[in-house]
């Protein structure tokens, strides 16, 4: 089921894609065998972002939550008798473009109201300085997940 829901966010995403820029879906990376993975690690990493007040921990917590799910697609081509080189590959080889819809996957899944203003307050009370590295980049990509889901949400409500 977790993959399906991983896989249904990424065609969501991909047809949106599709859909505003006239790209065939087909030109997207198909990474579908990468959704199958267990990403319960990363979505409990993900939900303790409000365990703290401290927006540094904060940032660190969302890197951990990001790093994970190359450590999920990781273990999953190991348990698949992948080698350990193709596993890296897969984990390692992940751009914005594959990496957003699984973010979108494990927010939906973390199901946490609050993370929007979570990042909002990250956001507002870092250094731009500090925004510049990796914790920026996963801030960044988590910001684009929460709009994403806010856009369908719009979307969906204004069709109705």
């Amino acid at each position: 089921k977790q993959w399906y829901q991983a896989e249904y966010g990424c065609a969501l995403y991909q047809e949106y894609l599709r859909a505003h820029t006239g790209t065939p879906i087909e030109q997207y990376p198909d990474i579908r065998e990468s959704y199958r993975a267990d990403f319960s690690k990363a979505i409990e990493i993900l939900r303790t972002v409000p365990d703290t007040s401290d927006p540094d921990q904060k940032l660190r917590v969302l890197e951990e939550s990001s790093r994970c799910i190359t450590e999920c697609i990781y273990e999953h081509y190991i348990a698949l008798g992948r080698s350990e080189e193709d596993a890296r590959e897969a984990s390692s080889g992940m751009g914005a473009d594959d990496l957003l819809p699984l973010t979108i996957y494990l927010i939906t899944e973390a199901n946490m109201p609050q993370l929007h203003s979570e990042l909002l307050m990250i956001y507002s009370i870092t250094s731009q300085e500090r925004l510049k590295g990796m914790e920026g980049y996963c801030l960044t990509n988590l910001q684009n997940g929460v709009y994403f889901l806010i856009e369908e949400q719009r979307a969906a409500g204004a069709g109705q």
